[in-house]
């Protein structure tokens, strides 16, 4: 890995699997290495559909298998671009996950839409409201 110039300036890229959020993943990486920053790959989790879970239940291992999904898709994404990477796997709603991970940011990236929502949209609810609501500059990465 390269030294960070400012291991302060963080480029934060919401993270769902789905192809637009590769794309964002992989410009975010490309950004970061260019401005010297730390790039924070978010995955917003939550339990599996229909599962209503009691404290402690099994909290633990939805987020142990959300970390391992998130890491290994950032390994193969980003191969030797020579950029500090910290990964975070956070459970909660996307929209409001990702906007408290990019408080102080130097850019958020999402792509146009992600795993969720309707095919037929062009823009997805999570980055309209980054767009709207995040605290730093936002950056919707357009699917091909």
């Amino acid at each position: 890995m390269t030294e960070i110039a400012d291991p302060h300036q963080r480029v934060v890229v919401g993270f769902d699997g789905s192809e637009p959020a590769r794309l964002a993943l992989d410009w975010a990486a490309q950004y970061a290495a260019r401005i010297g920053a730390v790039l924070e790959p978010v995955y917003a989790y939550g339990p599996p559909s229909g599962l209503v879970l009691t404290p402690g239940s099994l909290d633990h291992e939805i987020y142990r298998e959300a970390a391992q999904f998130l890491e290994g898709a950032v390994k193969s994404a980003l191969k030797d671009l020579g950029v500090q990477v910290r990964p975070r796997a956070v459970q909660g709603r996307a929209s409001p996950v990702l906007l408290e991970a990019s408080e102080g940011a130097a850019l958020l990236a999402v792509g146009t839409r992600g795993a969720g929502g309707f095919p037929g949209l062009r823009l997805g609810s999570v980055a309209s409201h980054c767009v709207h609501h995040a605290t730093c500059p936002v950056t919707v990465i357009p699917a091909p």
